[in-house]
């Protein structure tokens, strides 16, 4: 029975809109690094970089930080498709230039013969296997 007065008796939290805006961080200031001034020119907050203040809001430095991670990721994925693409064309044109084959045997034999083959995965991007050049 005590333990319900002493639960009634309490007060009841603030909820987050009632608090005061510097416990929740919102009305916090942060002074922006030359990276953050350019990212707040980019959106178009301020016109140049020496227009920025000394000290940003931390909700409008976040937002603009996550704006730039999400800008900045999807450039990522965009390059990254892009250059698969070209790894698979430049194959695809030049899969008959060069047999893996013709490499692999290539270099067993060079080892059959004791010589060193070293460096010879570079006939699959020319072309043409270096021991042809030497005959």
């Amino acid at each position: 029975m005590t333990e319900t007065k002493a639960l009634t008796n309490q007060q009841p939290t603030p909820s987050a809109h009632n608090r005061n805006p510097a416990e929740t961080g919102m009305g916090n200031l942060t002074v922006p690094s030359q990276l953050q001034k350019m990212i707040l020119v980019h959106f178009k907050h301020y016109p140049n970089t020496a227009s920025v203040p000394d000290r940003v809001s931390h909700s409008l430095m976040t937002r603009e930080m996550s704006k730039y991670r999400i800008k900045l990721s999807f450039m990522m994925m965009v390059t990254t498709f892009f250059l698969c693409f070209c790894t698979a064309w430049y194959g695809k044109t030049h899969m008959r230039d060069t047999s893996l084959v013709e490499v692999n045997l290539a270099r067993h034999e060079a080892y059959k013969q004791g010589k060193d083959f070293i460096g010879r995965r570079l006939a699959l991007v020319t072309g043409t296997p270096e021991e042809k050049k030497e005959e």
